[in-house]
């Protein structure tokens, strides 16, 4: 049970795969790991987390919202190269992402209908309750569907938040 995900040699990793595993740092990231490294492809670590980003780049341009853009982005090279750095301002974005939304609500619910406003609410409950989900199993190998399923109801999410937002708060 140590060994819970395996790291083949990628191309991103192939100086770091002798690592000492001692090192804090490695052990942290196999834990936060979400899928088996370069199963798929030896050019993307986690091939399914790295493709379930690409509906928040999607949703990001259809509203011309560049700061999805930049966090679906940043969370896609996240998944593709193993990197503390890319990780660390993945989890930074994502928690000013989050802020924007929760100011946002104000916005929402002053111009629109209370309806569109329970609407955006309930859509915003389901990604909550899958990255609750996520971070409660991290240690179980299957952990990558729910991963990638919160990818994919975040991105919803954003596709009516920003459909109801008030185009001149964006």
């Amino acid at each position: 049970m140590n060994n819970l995900f395996t790291r083949k040699t990628g191309f991103w990793n192939k100086h770091k795969i002798n690592h000492d595993p001692s090192d804090s740092y490695f052990k942290r990231l196999r834990k936060r790991q979400c899928e088996n490294w370069y199963t798929v492809t030896p050019y993307v670590s986690e091939f399914w987390c790295t493709i379930s980003n690409i509906p928040f780049i999607i949703v990001a341009m259809l509203y011309n919202f560049y700061p999805l853009l930049i966090v679906g982005l940043v969370s896609f090279f996240h998944h593709m190269i193993p990197l503390k750095c890319l990780r660390d301002l993945d989890v930074l974005l994502a928690r000013c992402m989050i802020l924007f939304v929760i100011i946002g609500y104000y916005f929402i619910f002053k111009e629109n209908e209370f309806d569109q406003f329970l609407l955006i609410f309930y859509f915003g409950l389901v990604p909550l309750q899958l990255i609750i989900f996520d971070s409660l199993y991290k240690e179980n190998k299957n952990r990558v569907f729910i991963h990638v399923i919160w990818h994919c109801a975040a991105a919803m999410f954003m596709y009516f938040y920003l459909k109801y937002m008030p185009r001149k708060y964006i």
